[in-house]
């Protein structure tokens, strides 16, 4: 597919379709995380402006608009391309389709979420409506698919892990997590810190948010392949372990060759 040759050229993963079985999986998911950190950047903005992007799901936990865009993109960007393998993730559109006539915050919600896919979206030929958005979110809810004793292929995604952190205005770290699993297994992962800063961006004298595009970094694994780095649109690196050990987000279980 169009999209997949596409995630393939822009990061150059750095083994080939014969060692990796997954190769073409793995390509979408680090497209798709990295709009997805993209998506995160452009919400966090709007959070240090003021607008109110947070609230609380089920009057305790910490919700953004941010997680919910992301459960939504990366829904769409990987159903574009396999469409057969589900996603598990951790929202559904309940709490938002649950507005009342006193109330339009879940409408207001909404419409914050349906811009900010869509603007990260990769597919812009037709516009997204706002049930697009919320069927794409519940396409990773808990009764979005039946799954037998052994399933045989399924995505997992956290669409934010830390969002605490995430809804804080300073830089401290958060991170979108997506896995495959194949018959029990996790064979491939993307994880992507959108705000990580490397020593050189960290001492640069401009620290606009616009700055901060130019900040994050996507970690990638593939079983028997290794685990590689990379900035936001730059040459994966491979990994050793010694620097795995230093980085504060790590694959477990992978090869290091």
């Amino acid at each position: 597919m169009e999209v997949e040759v596409a995630a393939v050229e822009a990061y150059g993963l750095p083994f080939t379709s014969e060692r990796a079985a997954y190769h073409r999986e793995l390509a979408a998911a680090a497209s798709a995380v990295e709009r997805a950190c993209r998506l995160c950047v452009d919400v966090k903005r709007s959070l240090l402006s003021g607008e109110k992007k947070i609230f609380e799901k089920n009057g305790q936990t910490l919700v953004t608009v941010a997680d919910f865009g992301v459960q939504a993109l990366i829904s769409l960007e990987l159903q574009r391309s396999f469409p057969s393998i589900p996603l598990v993730a951790e929202e559904d559109s309940a709490s938002l389709r649950s507005s009342n006539a006193d109330d339009n915050s879940s409408n207001v919600l909404v419409e914050s979420i349906s811009t900010a896919v869509a603007d990260n979206v990769s597919n812009t030929d037709s516009p997204l409506t706002h049930d697009d958005v919320l069927r794409a979110i519940d396409k990773g809810g808990k009764n979005a698919a039946s799954f037998d004793s052994n399933p045989a292929s399924y995505w997992v995604l956290d669409p934010i892990d830390g969002t605490q952190g995430f809804s804080k205005v300073d830089d401290t770290l958060y991170v979108v997590g997506l896995a495959l699993v194949v018959n029990g297994k996790v064979v491939a992962g993307v994880m992507g810190c959108p705000n990580w800063a490397n020593e050189t961006i960290a001492n640069r004298k401009d620290d606009s948010i616009a700055s901060r595009y130019d900040r994050g970094i996507l970690m990638v694994a593939h079983e028997g392949c290794g685990s590689w780095r990379s900035g936001m649109e730059q040459q994966l690196v491979k990994l050793g372990l010694d620097e795995m050990n230093s980085f504060p987000i790590k694959f477990t279980d992978v090869n290091i060759n």
